[in-house]
């Protein structure tokens, strides 16, 4: 087969994309039937002769397929082993390792009823990358691995698959929630999904509903008894879940922001100055080495139990009523203790 033809017939374009011609050419071969030039060409509705050997080439010398040629001016195309996928997936070594530091931290669903479904999307992907390319996942965890503190899982999928399709669908959902905390009988409620995020290891849903078209958060692992209704919803206009919790320092969002004034002592200021807490972070060292820290975010839960589990190594320099809620935790914490 020549590989730099010197001359070529003058022939139409073929507008296709080499992939969908390259899919075509693999089912031909993978069939058995031993297809030549002119059959590849019927096949792929006449395109040229040199179009489909340069295929074969792409498909021999790029995706490392065993292609092979009977001998002959009419030869057919075989496999000369087993090709069992399309490596069609071309990644660098750098998106490989990404690639696998992804699964890695994908182990904190171990157990639940997610790990199936990820384990068998990810050999999907290891299939797509061919048989050039050879790594060892479980070798991986000897060198990386993950831990996620408070992590929440999710124990019913078909809770989240009916949530999620419900958001995709723009349909209603009923449904039992419970409310942490709370005396109120559990009753059942519909609710209009208009977008799911997992927020510190948990999943939620940003929802709406027929009596309030107002944006509310709902865990998805208080749900119980989920069922769709078939009923069709308008989403909110204007309704975008990251400017909703552009504000928030977790999941509590749709609040005005707050200037918030931290100081850490010198033994927490590198902990702190290591991560980005939240976008809105100004960290500013003083000379006795102690970091001023500023968010604009709302005053919520999640913040306030954040600045708690700093200790005695964080006061708070404002708002006033944040510093008075910190210090009324902190007694009642020093009485629960003391």
């Amino acid at each position: 087969m020549p590989k730099n033809p010197k001359q070529k017939p003058a022939v139409a374009f073929d507008t296709r994309p080499r992939l969908e011609r390259i899919i075509q050419i693999h089912e031909a071969i993978q069939s058995g039937k031993r297809p030549n030039c002119p059959a590849l060409q019927e096949i792929l509705l006449g395109i040229s002769r040199w179009t489909v050997l340069r295929d074969i080439e792409f498909m021999r010398d790029r995706l490392c397929l065993p292609i092979e040629c009977e001998k002959g001016k009419l030869g057919g195309y075989f496999y000369s082993h087993e090709v069992t996928t399309l490596p069609l997936i071309q990644i660098s070594e750098g998106e490989l390792v990404a690639l696998c530091v992804a699964r890695q931290a994908l182990e904190s669903y171990r157990g639940t009823s997610f790990e199936p479904l990820l384990r068998a999307a990810f050999e999907k992907l290891s299939a797509g990358l061919g048989q050039t390319v050879e790594f060892n996942f479980a070798e991986l965890s000897s060198v990386i691995s993950f831990r996620a503190a408070g992590f929440s899982p999710i124990a019913d999928l078909e809770t989240f698959d009916k949530v999620s399709r419900a958001a995709i669908r723009q349909e209603e959902i009923e449904l039992e929630y419970h409310k942490p905390n709370s005396d109120e009988p559990v009753k059942l409620r519909i609710l209009r999904p208009h977008h799911l995020t997992s927020v510190g290891g948990a999943w939620y849903t940003f929802a709406t509903a027929p009596e309030r078209n107002t944006i509310r958060t709902y865990a998805i692992g208080r749900m119980r008894k989920v069922n769709l209704t078939g009923r069709k919803f308008e989403r909110l206009e204007g309704f975008d879940p990251a400017t909703y919790l552009a504000n928030s320092f977790g999941i509590f969002g749709g609040e005005a922001p707050e200037k918030i004034r931290l100081r850490f002592t010198k033994t927490a200021a590198t902990w702190i100055e290591e991560r980005l807490w939240h976008a809105s972070q100004k960290l500013t060292r003083k000379k006795s080495g102690e970091l001023d820290v500023e968010f604009h975010v709302c005053i919520a839960p999640d913040l306030e139990r954040w600045i708690l589990g700093w200790g005695s190594e964080v006061e708070v320099l404002g708002p006033a009523k944040l510093r008075r809620k910190i210090a009324e935790t902190g007694e009642k914490v020093s009485r629960i203790n003391g």
